[in-house]
């Protein structure tokens, strides 16, 4: 699990980093837009990108706890929470608008990456469930 919230932090960073696709992705699409209402739209794509990694990164520090101390709702919150996270990713990978991606590729997948790790942790909870007497 401490590779998965790493791997969000990674993906949070990519975001960060590359910019300059939020620009030309936000460019493309509102190509009419006067300069102060493409910041405001990278703004929002930006906030939107950062709020879904910290909370991806609650997410994960709470499975942490939860699994450590075992409780009983470890399981099923751990497999909702990955659930969502991959719709969202997914959503991030295909959703359109004016012809363009909302989220460019590479952050759509960089957004993808952390729930390879959230398939592998979900796994490994019910891997070592124990059958009911």
């Amino acid at each position: 699990m401490y590779i998965g919230m790493v791997l969000t932090l990674i993906a949070a960073g990519v975001y960060v980093v590359d910019q300059d696709a939020i620009s030309r992705s936000v460019t493309g699409r509102y190509a009419d837009y006067t300069p102060a209402q493409l910041d405001e739209a990278r703004s929002f794509l930006m906030f939107y990108l950062l709020t879904i990694s910290a909370v991806g990164v609650v997410c994960w520090l709470l499975m942490i706890w939860a699994t450590r101390k075992g409780k009983s709702w470890t399981r099923i919150t751990a497999t909702i929470i990955f659930g969502l996270a991959v719709l969202i990713a997914l959503a991030n990978l295909v959703l359109e608008e004016y012809g363009n991606r909302v989220v460019p590729v590479s952050m759509a997948v960089a957004s993808l990456v952390p729930c390879i790790a959230g398939m592998l942790a979900v796994v490994y909870l019910w891997k070592d469930r124990k059958p009911a007497s």
